[in-house]
């Protein structure tokens, strides 16, 4: 709960009553809508502790990995998915084109939690 208040993404009927909330120097409080979106992906990134609920089931792995990558670092596709294949390798699942076109039904649940993981990393990695 406190990750998911720290970047503004509480489930509905929940309160915040903190006064002052920062992220990486911004409050989080204050920040309108884009300079949260630019926040989430960008400074922080989260990961679920279940994958299949985060992972958007009728994108690739490639696709949902290499996305934070476009968004918040102005990448490329081509560079992009070059960062995902390098970030799949570092959470220690197999860098190759397969595991980029497969979809999340595709995966084990330890795979899943890693192509999160990676995906999390990515809009915070540069090639």
């Amino acid at each position: 709960m406190s990750a998911l208040a720290l970047l503004r993404l509480l489930p509905p009927g929940a309160t915040l009553s903190a006064q002052r909330l920062s992220l990486a120097g911004a409050d989080v409080l204050a920040a309108s809508g884009a300079a949260m979106s630019r926040m989430r992906g960008g400074v922080a990134g989260l990961a679920l502790q279940e994958p299949a609920s985060a992972l958007n089931p009728v994108r690739t792995i490639g696709d949902q990995i290499a996305e934070a990558a476009m968004l918040h670092l102005g990448m490329k596709r081509s560079p992009a998915r070059s960062v995902a294949l390098e970030l799949l390798a570092e959470v220690g699942l197999d860098a190759t084109d397969a595991m980029l076109r497969a979809y999340p039904f595709q995966l084990s649940g330890g795979q899943r939690q890693r192509a999160l993981l990676a995906s999390a990393l990515s809009g915070r990695r540069s090639s």
